[in-house]
């Protein structure tokens, strides 16, 4: 299941609350969009997630990165094992807005 938030502004006890009743903690992911999602919208929104009551510590470093090494085990390979929590989320910094390229 996947599920999305418009540019950063989720409402994260809904949204992940109605997720935890379908899903379990383990199965989540975290993922921004950047670029194409503003960088201050991406901050944001992890900032929700880490402060969110409905997470303990142990599923926020899941979110953060330690599920997607059941997913991926080629990545403990690559030697940055720290995915303990959310300082392990690499943020962006924020840039100009993302254009689209236009027709010539």
């Amino acid at each position: 299941m996947y599920v999305e938030s418009r540019q950063g502004q989720a409402p994260v006890p809904q949204q992940l609350g109605a997720l935890l009743q379908v899903a379990d903690a383990g199965h989540l992911h975290y993922g921004s969009d950047y670029p194409f999602t503003p960088a201050s919208a991406c901050v944001s929104l992890a900032q929700a997630l880490q402060e969110s009551p409905l997470l303990d510590e142990a599923a926020r470093a899941g979110m953060w990165g330690r599920n997607a090494l059941g997913l991926f085990p080629r990545l403990l390979k690559t030697g940055s094992t720290d995915v303990s929590s959310s300082s392990a989320l690499a943020l962006p910094t924020p840039g100009p807005p993302y254009e689209p390229a236009r027709p010539v």
